[in-house]
């Protein structure tokens, strides 16, 4: 069984970073489209990490004595302001206490991707990878910085707006004290204790059906398998 773990790098997804973990082992190399994945066996695993831009979380504790719909629209009428376009541009997904939006073609056109892979697959925000239950996490890959919060929410900012951020962070969180995987000296004059980098060798100890998963197979899957049979 391989790990494999796609991280995006641009909006796009035009530029991918593939990690593979096999027996311990790390590599890794650039990829410009998920087709260039290859083929996948059955027990293999892929993590594919959704930009951090492209969806949006939010701090959401749907109230169980009440219908999934009715609870979609208690969220939704919660962040109807703060939604760029219209609401019916999204999707809207539950995980534990968090409610994540994404627009729907994004989402349908990762989804459809994927797709044509075996294997299990999981389809997260790119800063669920680092989180922890009730701490602040930053984490550092490559030139990027995964924001993964307390309460499960999160963003990410590539180097060049890292200070920006920052600013913005401990502005609104006076209380703001992360655990921090990076080397970057900014981070360190700001919270003085660093730890080594982040290593995504660690997902593949860990359990990754906790992670709030988006997958949904679309047609073009099935089509596939029954073109394979005949």
């Amino acid at each position: 069984m391989s790990l494999y773990i796609a991280h995006p790098l641009d909006d796009f997804m035009e530029s991918i970073n593939l990690y593979t973990f096999n027996e311990g082992k790390e590599l890794v190399r650039s990829i410009k489209d998920v087709s260039e994945i290859g083929a996948l066996d059955d027990e293999d695993k892929l993590i594919f990490l959704i930009p951090s831009s492209l969806i949006t979380s939010y701090k959401f504790i749907q109230n169980k004595e009440l219908s999934t719909q009715v609870n979609l629209a208690n969220f939704i009428s919660e962040i109807d302001s703060k939604i760029v376009g219209q609401v019916s541009d999204n999707d809207y997904l539950f995980h534990e206490d968090n409610a994540f939006a994404i627009n729907k073609k994004t989402l349908l056109d990762i989804n459809t991707s994927l797709s044509s892979l075996n294997g299990t697959i999981y389809l997260v925000p790119e800063y669920s990878i680092n989180h922890i239950r009730d701490i602040d996490v930053i984490s550092q890959i490559g030139l990027k910085y995964l924001f993964s919060y307390s309460d499960g929410t999160g963003f990410g900012v590539g180097e060049n707006f890292l200070n920006q951020y920052l600013d913005i962070v401990t502005n609104n969180k006076p209380d703001f004290h992360p655990t921090v995987s990076s080397l970057n000296n900014d981070l360190n004059k700001r919270f003085k204790i660093s730890n080594s980098p982040f290593s995504f060798l660690k997902l593949s100890k860990s359990d990754l059906t906790l992670l709030p998963n988006f997958f949904k197979v679309k047609i073009n899957k099935i089509c596939h398998v029954l073109a394979y049979q005949n």
